[in-house]
């Protein structure tokens, strides 16, 4: 017996998939410096915090500069201080900055898909100097900063349902493997989609004087990264496939749900879900807009547009004493706590900074008509999800929720 059971041990070992380790130097915003976006985060243990917002805030000073200047590539190829210091007197005294956060939200993450597709059609959708992503709003938010031509693979996540997402894993497989299932069907599809092209195109964007951030959690260092996806993009002398591996890699570490989808190992560290620390990340690009404000004597106007993969609403159920069945209800009610935390604070931040900020939210499951079940995806879910943000953005008047009504709606359970 004991024979038997170590052979299937050997066997499973052998069977499970090996975590392989994407070097990708760079990626991480700050080149590994600690990225904290928000104080409710820290650093390893024993190590001095950084201060927040510190990457990233030095990369929006830039960002902030390349606007205000003629010639934003000239300046997003340089750091933060020299950009600031070449800009003493901006061209421009004003500079508007239209910036997109989308959320965490599993399935929901179809929502954004169809918003951003019907904003295009209807002709008023804004050119995104920001454009941040979590978990189910990471995977699509490359294809949105890419630009409206890409819009035809944002139904990469439309109409799908379990299987064209995750395959269970055999027994066998379990005893040596990360998590209960295999993301390769996700990943062959983020592949797909990833191409060459998109790249270029995000890379173009960049260097523009646009930023693309997607944010996973660290779990070696305890703490909450962001994956500086444009800067990577268009850096010089790195072979294209190692862009896209390395693209592809990010997507997957953002959305890699703990226990069910497996974490991703990047430049040494295992990444997972956003969601575990952040499901919006906006301190450190409100710090970097300050300083550049304060530094170059302009005045930055915000108008931040948040897309909330979620309905916001806790459904009763039936939880039985499985250990699946408990742990699976338990990580549902922690994430949605974590998400409607991560949204009351970046209300608090967007009026405390004099932001406009406006938000979508997607609608109430009941009102899809798809019938309840305990599918991680639904077909039907996901197609009337990717229809009713495409109806919302296409719509005469879109119905943006204000600052103060998604902070009451958050704070509803």
């Amino acid at each position: 017996m004991m024979l038997t059971l170590a052979a299937l041990a050997g066997l499973a070992g052998c069977a499970g998939p090996e975590i392989v380790n994407r070097a990708c130097p760079g990626l991480v915003s700050g080149s590994g410096a600690p990225v904290i976006l928000s104080a409710m985060n820290g650093g390893p243990v024993g190590a001095p915090p950084p201060a927040p917002g510190e990457a990233v805030a030095e990369r929006m000073s830039r960002l902030v500069a390349a606007q205000a200047a003629r010639t934003p590539e000239t300046v997003m190829a340089q750091p933060a201080a020299i950009a600031l210091e070449a800009l003493r007197a901006p061209t421009r005294k004003v500079v508007r900055i239209n910036l997109l956060a989308m959320t965490t939200g599993g399935q929901y993450g179809a929502f954004s898909s169809g918003f951003m597709t019907g904003w295009t059609e209807s002709g008023r959708r804004p050119d995104f100097a920001v454009v941040t992503g979590a978990s189910a709003g990471g995977v699509v938010a490359p294809l949105v900063f890419a630009g409206p031509e890409f819009d035809d693979r944002l139904r990469l996540n439309a109409g799908i349902g379990t299987g064209d997402v995750v395959r269970r894993r055999s027994v066998l497989e379990l005893l040596g493997a990360s998590s209960l299932f295999s993301t390769a069907p996700l990943q062959r599809a983020v592949q797909a989609a990833v191409d060459d092209r998109l790249v270029k195109a995000i890379a173009a964007r960049w260097r523009a004087g646009n930023d693309l951030f997607l944010g996973a959690t660290n779990l070696d260092q305890g703490r909450f990264e962001l994956f500086d996806i444009g800067a990577f993009a268009a850096m010089e002398g790195v072979p294209a496939g190692v862009k896209r591996d390395c693209l592809v890699g990010a997507v997957m570490a953002t959305s890699a749900i703990p226990g069910l989808f497996p974490p991703k190992r990047i430049g040494g560290d295992l990444y997972t879900d956003a969601g575990v620390r952040q499901s919006v990340f906006l301190r450190g690009v409100r710090d970097g807009i300050r300083d550049s404000e304060r530094a170059l004597g302009i005045d930055v106007r915000v108008t931040a547009t948040l897309l909330v993969n979620s309905d916001l609403m806790v459904r009763v159920a039936r939880t039985e004493t499985g250990l699946l069945d408990l742990a699976g209800r338990t990580f549902t009610l922690v994430s949605d706590e974590g998400l409607r935390e991560s949204l009351v604070e970046t209300v608090d931040l967007a009026q405390a900074s004099g932001w406009r900020l406006r938000a979508a939210v997607a609608p109430d499951f009941e009102t899809l008509g798809c019938g309840e079940d305990d599918d991680l995806f639904s077909a039907c879910v996901t197609d009337k999800l990717f229809e009713a943000g495409r109806a919302m953005a296409t719509a005469p008047r879109i119905a943006w929720l204000s600052g103060r009504q998604l902070r009451d709606l958050a704070r509803r359970f």
